[in-house]
């Protein structure tokens, strides 16, 4: 089996599988996950609360 490994996690890719990359950014990865961490790693996962709204200036909805 031919295969790569991701740029993030190192897990194999085998040829013909769906891989994920970006054009102003270097590497292979196996998934969006993987690219994102690799791409953004300060980004920040967090719940959304009434103080994070209000802190980002966000427009609240209601269905």
């Amino acid at each position: 089996m031919k295969y790569i490994e991701c740029d993030n996690c190192g897990s194999k890719i085998p040829l013909g599988e769906k891989i994920v990359s970006h054009r102003m950014f270097c590497g292979v990865y196996c998934s969006d996950k993987c690219f994102l961490i690799a791409a953004a790693p300060d980004r920040q996962v967090s719940t959304l609360t009434i103080d994070f709204i209000e802190k980002f200036n966000a427009k609240v909805q209601e269905d």
